[in-house]
């Protein structure tokens, strides 16, 4: 057995001792990105909230890419790889805050980036869907078959009007 006069149970006079903060407090980014929140230590980083937004919208976007590609739209598929660029950064930087990023380079290819990669994804899943039916052709030679010199447009075009709107 311990002695009980041997285990000390705290501050001496009953008193009991305070943390200035909680414990996990320095995990909340309720400041502005760049300010010192009461802990002095500087938010820095990207809102996942944010860039989730983001690319959600863009998934969006390439599922309806997707689905009018199958129809053979040809151009009008312009229209649409740009209205997914443009609404992928209206939800990046007005729905989204602007994913904690400032605006400047790191915001616009943020969104450029989203933009242009879901429209990349709707391109790459209309071969793999087009190879499930029976097709025998690469990414590259179905890509250059069925698009053209459309799809490097397409992609340009909705990482462009992103990144514009992003700035």
């Amino acid at each position: 057995m311990s002695d009980p006069e041997s285990v000390t149970s705290g501050p001496a006079g009953g008193e009991q001792r305070r943390l200035d903060r909680a414990p996990g407090s320095r995990y909340l980014a309720t400041a502005p990105v760049g300010a010192a929140p009461a802990g002095g230590v500087p938010v820095r980083g990207v809102s996942v909230r944010g860039v989730g937004i983001a690319a959600l919208v863009a998934s969006v976007g390439a599922a309806v890419f997707f689905v009018l590609g199958q129809l053979n739209l040809g151009p009008g598929l312009l229209a649409v790889a740009a209205f997914t660029g443009w609404i992928t950064a209206v939800a990046l930087v007005d729905l989204g805050g602007g994913a904690g990023l400032r605006p400047g380079r790191r915001r616009v290819a943020m969104a450029a980036g989203l933009a242009g990669g879901a429209i990349l994804a709707a391109i790459l899943l209309d071969w793999a869907w087009a190879g499930q039916q029976g097709g025998v052709l690469g990414p590259l030679d179905y890509i250059a078959a069925r698009y053209g010199p459309a799809a490097i447009l397409d992609v340009a075009v909705a990482g462009l009007l992103a990144g514009l709107h992003a700035r």
